[in-house]
């Protein structure tokens, strides 16, 4: 375990220095890379006296200011399209879960439908001036069919 924490923070120190060898200032000159005893990669900026060591050229340039804005404006509208997208997806997840939510409410309805039309002795409906039209036997069969089919469409 010790060794694990010794090793990560001997890899964030030389992440370290090679974010701030990057980030200093234009120097002229050379960087020089060696491996101590212990396996460790050093950076210098002088040769070591062994003179083994991997040279290192740094090449420096000016920041192209138009290029830096070119491509601020590239990632802004990346930002902008991803927001879009993001509220595209919710909004899509909010209609999905309305989906889910009627189905599961026609579902209820088409099962209470069945099981009135497979328990009641007798099918009828309501002719709108109180008066009922019972189903013949053909009726009730089309109706107790359409009545499976239903739960068959919605709960499967």
């Amino acid at each position: 375990m010790h060794n694990k924490i010794a090793r990560a923070v001997k890899q964030t120190m030389v992440g370290l220095g090679l974010g701030a060898l990057l980030l200093t200032p234009a120097m002229a000159g050379d960087i020089y890379k060696t491996v101590d005893a212990q396996g460790n990669v050093v950076y210098q900026d002088t040769p070591p006296q062994d003179g083994q060591a991997q040279r290192l050229s740094r090449r420096t340039q000016a920041t192209n200011q138009d290029q830096v804005a070119k491509v601020n404006e590239q990632l802004a509208a990346s930002r902008k399209i991803y927001e879009e997208q993001k509220k595209d997806s919710s909004l899509s997840r909010a209609q999905a879960a309305d989906l889910v939510e009627q189905r599961a409410s026609n579902c209820e309805k088409a099962r209470t439908r069945l099981e009135k039309a497979v328990t009641s002795r007798r099918i009828y409906e309501d002719t709108g001036d109180g008066e009922r039209r019972y189903f013949s036997s053909e009726e009730q069969d089309a109706y107790k069919s359409k009545a499976q089919s239903d739960v068959d469409e919605w709960c499967n």
